[in-house]
């Protein structure tokens, strides 16, 4: 299983739709990989969970890291000062899992996230997910 580790505190919106793109291209691909960022951020949208939790968060990711044969540190700004990205990082080498550095240029244009950050959620959406 692929884990895939994104930046999330401060482009929530962002990290979770460009985790949506990569999840999807994986498993199309025939691989199995999960992204917590899509799951947790789904269940805040339905006010089932705070984000502000870390300890819950972090504690739940490296869980589930433990499980995983690689990890995809997605490189969205921000990506070398997250908390949650390191953590996932070291967790990854103490457990002599390979980490993969995925540039989101490949799939998700600069123009297309400016473009996102600027304009209507529905239109944003339809847009990033194409």
């Amino acid at each position: 299983m692929i884990y895939i580790s994104i930046p999330y505190t401060g482009c929530e919106n962002l990290s979770f739709c460009v985790s949506c793109v990569v999840l999807d291209k994986l498993i199309r691909a025939g691989n199995v990989a999960i992204s917590t960022v899509v799951c947790g951020h789904a269940m805040r949208l339905q006010g089932r969970v705070d984000k502000s939790d870390y300890g819950l968060w972090i504690g739940y990711d490296l869980k589930i890291l433990r499980d995983c044969d690689a990890l995809i540190v997605v490189k969205l700004d921000g990506w070398e000062n997250s908390a949650g990205v390191k953590a996932e990082m070291n967790e990854a080498r103490s457990l002599g899992i390979p980490i993969i550095y995925l540039d989101p240029d490949w799939f998700v244009p600069y123009y297309v996230m400016d473009k996102w950050l600027s304009s209507d959620k529905n239109e944003r959406l339809a847009e990033i997910t194409e």
